[in-house]
């Protein structure tokens, strides 16, 4: 990250209300921005954000092999009809719109719950000197079919194009020397978008660092505020379309929920239709 960005004081804020201050981020040394936050409470907070449009994530972890890594890139183009299955492969693609399933969890307010946000993001940060934690659920109706295999999931999450829904700062954001680094984690309990962070459901308790499994996905550290995320999420996705695991969906987190860091995305109720977060999924006829 390279880039200093302006935010102002009333960044994330989505889900507690704060004074409109504004708020200078400085060159990259301890001291460069000091801020009013709240009550008057001083804290220093430099925050960067670096360039690049899209970040595939498949090549951003180790996988098990090179198959693994191009398995999100299928080019559709085999229709042969088979007995079992119309065509020999098949794409669905999950695209909801308000009506989809997604949300916004707070630690600072653990029962209260949010309202249905054009965004979502996994935060750590603090509000009036208090360190809080946000953290996002989502999850698609996955079509089951005992009749095919899953060849590749992709989960694309769109980056804020303005990076902020005033008052609230929404991009991706890193305090200079902290990594944003995050995790799509299983959930592995049911849930409604009601839920709040205190009825949170429960998933994998796995490491979070480095993985690429049915039960966590690392998200690389942003490149630039508003980028978009290409995921593949296949190991996670082929157990759950095959009915082997329950499909709960993802719960998004930092890695290390410790001031000061976001990821933020569009959610399924953005006002751009083609923001809001898709799931592609390759079948191949067994």
């Amino acid at each position: 990250m390279k880039n200093h960005i302006l935010l102002s004081a009333c960044l994330l804020t989505a889900l507690i209300s704060c004074d409109d201050q504004p708020l200078t981020v400085g060159a990259m040394n301890p001291d460069a921005a000091t801020s009013s936050v709240g009550d008057g409470a001083s804290e220093t907070d430099t925050r960067t954000a670096g360039q690049g449009p899209s970040v595939n994530v498949a090549d951003a972890l180790p996988l098990n092999s090179a198959a693994d890594a191009n398995a999100a890139s299928i080019v559709v183009a085999d229709t042969m009809p088979d007995s079992r299955c119309p065509t020999k492969f098949r794409t669905v693609t999950l695209q909801p719109g308000p009506e989809g399933k997604d949300t916004i969890v707070n630690s600072l307010e653990p029962n209260r719950v949010g309202p249905d946000y054009g965004f979502f993001r996994a935060t750590a940060w603090t509000w009036n000197g208090v360190p809080g934690t946000h953290r996002s659920l989502l999850q698609f109706e996955l079509p089951v079919t005992n009749q095919e295999d899953v060849v590749s999931a992709t989960l694309t999450l769109f980056g804020e194009p303005t990076t902020t829904v005033p008052p609230v700062y929404t991009g991706h954001a890193a305090l200079d020397g902290v990594s944003n680094k995050g995790v799509l984690l299983r959930i592995m309990s049911p849930w409604n978008e009601d839920v709040s962070w205190a009825a949170q459901p429960s998933t994998a308790q796995v490491p979070l660092q480095d993985s690429w499994t049915s039960e966590a996905i690392t998200l690389p550290p942003s490149q630039s505020e508003s980028q978009t995320y290409t995921i593949d999420v296949t190991p996670m996705v082929a157990p759950m379309a095959a009915g082997a695991l329950p499909n709960y969906g993802f719960l998004v987190r930092l890695v290390t929920e410790e001031p000061y860091r976001q990821l933020g995305f569009c959610s399924s109720d953005h006002v751009e239709a083609a923001l809001h977060p898709k799931l592609t999924i390759v079948y191949q006829c067994k």
